[in-house]
């Protein structure tokens, strides 16, 4: 498996290791928020996008990112042959007879020519009739021919394409002989959409060529999945499939095709499989640029492997600080735990380096890709006073001239330098939150600047000792606001003397 070049991480260094500090951004925001505007807030300050919505957001853009991946169908279940009825050949020709064969009653299917079913009505006869020694044997192997390709189908796989409906199942005709595999313990047949293994230890079963594609990139047989053991077959309450293999599975859901197995499955599925917060894989394993790791992408997180820490998830608000900062994996290393704690007093996970912290479980914003969607909104506040009292204020993606990619670019070491310090516990994204979020719906300022029509509202935010009550940091938060289009242009945080 191939390393995957820029995969995003990150990083604050994590701040201090003192209990004592506020260990929550709900409890931060009791101390910052008087509880008319908290009130206010619960409404106001609704991200445009559902919480639960935010992880597969980011992981999509995550994807587009970093992986080639194009349209697919592999939600779709496969389908029957339904552009003819096929029927065995009637009184088959024994020998060539021009004007008499079958191939000049009727049209050959698309994909063969008259010769190839002129071929296998000669076949059909021989096998029928057993007229030479070598069409007894091919009766003997349990061989047949389905015209109009001159291919046999034989043994346990012709039992399987039977069952499945023979030429009349998504599989159509034949286009091969059966071959021996590589390992030179199975066979499989080729057939226009698919094909069928077969092995002493897994008996026969049909892979579609969709699937195939993602089997075959991994090795086919000798990949990490080894042989399939089933049939594909819908996921239960997901718009997905699933194929079981001898040592892991394949999904393919509209997000792409992806293999699970080893550690990293039995992580998923104790966490609860499809039904977990990760969801469905949606990218197969791949290496992490260290090369000494592993790790899967889900539609709602991630789950990093390495000899030292095991197999561990990173979703919610960790996977939305790991997914903008480049710098994480190479700061803190690879996940130890799963994120703990509750929306109560803070959530916390362990790393080989340090630790990442979240106010809540779901990010405070929707998800931004690294390029394009400008226009995309990702939260937004009602301001009750000053010079856009009574609007609606965005926060969109933007550009790193405005919006949430100038915050990203000029502003969060800002905000990271005072998650660090004295605000331990939450994240920069959660802090720049309550900052904008304080400073539209409590202002104690907002002078208007009449050249470029923009408004600076202020806001003061106090963070106490949770045990003692001593004041620990006082600090302002200042959001600029396009009055004209009524967009946040910036958000910083200014320590106050």
């Amino acid at each position: 498996m191939t390393s995957t070049d820029g995969i995003r991480r990150r990083h604050s260094r994590l701040a201090s290791k003192s209990a004592l500090l506020l260990a929550s951004a709900s409890l931060l925001a009791a101390a910052v928020v008087p509880p008319a505007a908290r009130a206010q807030d619960e409404t106001a300050a609704k991200p445009t996008v559902a919480a639960e919505q935010v992880s597969e957001e980011a992981m999509k853009d995550y994807i587009k990112e970093h992986f080639d991946i194009t349209e697919t169908t592999s939600a779709v279940e496969p389908k029957a042959n339904r552009s003819t009825q096929w029927r065995k050949t009637e009184s088959p020709m024994a020998i060539l007879e021009p004007g008499k064969m079958r191939s000049d009653r009727e049209p050959v299917p698309a994909g063969f020519t008259k010769d190839d079913a002129d071929r296998a009505e000669i076949m059909e006869a021989a096998v029928s009739q057993r007229p030479t020694a070598a069409a007894a044997r091919l009766a003997t192997a349990g061989c047949e021919v389905f015209w109009p390709s001159p291919n046999t189908v034989c043994g346990a796989i012709l039992d399987k394409y039977k069952l499945l409906g023979g030429p009349n199942s998504y599989l159509s005709f034949p286009r091969s002989n059966e071959l021996v595999t590589p390992d030179g313990a199975g066979r499989r047949t080729e057939f226009i959409n698919g094909q069928i293994y077969w092995h002493p230890d897994t008996g026969a079963n049909s892979v579609t060529t969709h699937f195939a594609i993602e089997w075959g990139r991994l090795g086919w047989e000798l990949s990490p999945l080894g042989y399939p053991i089933g049939e594909e077959d819908g996921v239960f309450g997901q718009v997905a499939r699933i194929q079981p293999f001898q040592h892991g599975d394949l999904y393919g859901s509209s997000m792409g095709l992806a293999a699970i197995y080893g550690s990293i499955r039995d992580k998923w599925v104790s966490l609860g499989g499809v039904n977990s917060e990760l969801g469905l894989p949606v990218i197969s394993e791949q290496t992490t640029p260290d090369g000494i790791g592993r790790f899967s992408v889900f539609e709602k997180g991630l789950i990093y492997w390495s000899p030292g820490s095991g197999a561990q998830p990173i979703t919610g608000t960790m996977l939305a600080q790991w997914l903008v900062d480049e710098t994480l994996f190479a700061e803190i290393g690879y996940p130890v735990g799963s994120m703990y704690g509750d929306d109560a007093n803070g959530w916390t996970q362990e790393f080989q380096g340090g630790r990442l912290y979240g106010a809540t479980a779901r990010p405070p914003w929707a998800a931004c890709p690294a390029k394009g969607s400008n226009d995309k909104v990702i939260k937004s506040w009602w301001v009750s006073e000053g010079p856009v009292a009574g609007y609606k204020i965005d926060l969109k993606c933007g550009t790193t001239a405005a919006g949430f990619r100038h915050i990203v670019k000029n502003h969060r070491g800002d905000w990271q330098n005072k998650a660090r310090g004295p605000v331990t516990y939450t994240s920069w994204m959660d802090l720049a939150d309550m900052g904008i979020t304080k400073s539209l719906t409590d202002p104690k300022s907002y002078p208007h600047n009449t050249q470029n029509n923009t408004s600076r509202y202020t806001a003061d935010l106090f963070f106490y000792n949770r045990r003692t009550g001593q004041l620990v940091e006082k600090m302002n938060a200042h959001t600029a606001v396009s009055v004209n289009n009524k967009l946040v242009i910036t958000a910083f945080p200014q320590t106050q003397s």
